[in-house]
């Protein structure tokens, strides 16, 4: 609890190997858990009573507890979609996976993400950009050769003289 400060908006984050991180939060996510402390939390054990998320039994949320939570609507949502029941997908990681990729594609630089993820290495935050086809669509048509690709074709080939450029180019190697 004392990791949570609603005043400045914010979470400390106890990650992997004690590294600790402080993340922004959304004016939504704090209406969200002041809701949960005012008329959802369970009355903790006095042992946990220092931590946010309560279990069932009354004592803290572990990770562990966390993964089985996610594992079960994981299995859930392959059961309504068949469309994720092959793929290989952690139940937790998956959320910072999508945080992440949704982070670089809004344009947010990677060494931002880089820290809100916990990365020592930038090289780990790269493996997160993964570029969807419509980006890369959009990329290309943006290209200026894109947009001539599509002429049709004719017995003599490609209208060389449509691309000066190109040629210019080809001719000076």
């Amino acid at each position: 609890m004392a990791d949570l400060d609603f005043h400045q908006k914010r979470v400390l984050l106890q990650g992997k190997g004690s590294k600790a991180r402080t993340v922004p939060l959304w004016d939504s996510t704090l209406t969200f858990v002041r809701t949960y402390l005012k008329s959802e939390r369970r009355v903790p054990q006095f042992a946990d009573r220092d931590f946010l998320f309560i279990n069932q039994r009354r004592r803290r949320l572990t990770r562990f507890g966390l993964f089985l939570l996610c594992r079960h609507y994981l299995t859930r949502a392959r059961a309504k979609a068949p469309t994720l029941e092959h793929k290989k997908m952690h139940p937790v990681h998956l959320w910072r996976y999508t945080t992440a990729s949704h982070l670089l594609l809004a344009g947010v630089d990677i060494t931002i993400v880089q820290e809100w993820l916990g990365h020592v290495s930038i090289d780990t935050t790269c493996h997160y950009k993964v570029i969807p086809v419509d980006v890369k669509r959009e990329a290309l048509e943006k290209f200026y050769l894109f947009a001539h690709s599509s002429q049709a074709a004719t017995a003599a080939g490609i209208d060389w003289s449509l691309y000066p450029d190109l040629l210019a180019y080809l001719e000076s190697l």
